[in-house]
């Protein structure tokens, strides 16, 4: 009586146990499928962040670059701006000669207003590449989310089009320089029609002067 009792008792116990090592191995197989789960993800994390971090710093090396093309635009355009600034503080300081030369004097103002209005405009674009030059300094590498990176891109893509010839820029730069070399060919030749009606002036008055007196009076 007691070995049949026994035996029931050993037979609950391991169906018991049985059971319990089912539950046993299902949780560890839904834990190892979570742990799998989240090392894929992290994975994925580590390789967008990866990618992320190498295109943030494409875009400051190439923003970098567009940077030295710009000092070189400024330092070109500076200069194209003294020379524009003498010539028409020289055209300014000859206005009042230009009685006898009334169209050359309105041709000139003409052309200077052009070289106003064009510097104004390219003085604008060099504004505008300064402060994308300084969102592009400013942006960090490494944690830089993707809108940013993307539309910092889209940016810089625009910066290489402004830049790049036959570009915005060096279009402008390229019509300001013939400008004023139009304006400096303009003043030249008034000054030399100029001096020639001087030299004229004077050949006269020297004739004037060695003719008899009673010719000089009927003059």
């Amino acid at each position: 009586m007691l070995g049949r009792k026994a035996g029931i008792v050993r037979s609950r116990l391991l169906t018991d146990l049985r059971k319990k090592t089912k539950q046993a191995e299902r949780m560890l197989g839904n834990a190892a499928s979570v742990s799998s789960s989240a090392k894929k993800k992290g994975r994925e994390a580590e390789v967008l962040a990866k990618d992320s971090a190498k295109l943030a710093k494409a875009l400051l090396r190439e923003g970098k670059q567009e940077h030295r093309r710009a000092g070189r635009l400024s330092s070109q355009t500076r200069a194209t701006f003294r020379q524009t600034s003498r010539q028409v503080l020289a055209s300014q300081a000859r206005r009042q000669e230009m009685e006898e030369a009334e169209l050359m004097g309105a041709e000139l103002n003409a052309l200077e207003q052009q070289i106003w209005e064009s510097r104004t405009s390219l003085e604008k674009d060099v504004q505008v590449l300064l402060e994308l030059l300084a969102r592009l300094e400013s942006l960090d590498t490494h944690q830089a989310p993707a809108q940013a990176l993307n539309e910092t891109q889209w940016a810089l893509e625009r910066l290489r089009l402004q830049l790049s010839p036959p570009g915005a820029l060096q279009g402008k730069l390229r019509l300001l320089q013939q400008e004023s070399e139009q304006q400096e060919l303009q003043i030249q030749s008034f000054e030399n029609d100029l001096a020639e009606i001087r030299a004229d002036k004077q050949n006269l008055e020297a004739i004037l002067h060695s003719l008899p007196q009673s010719c000089a009076t009927w003059q």
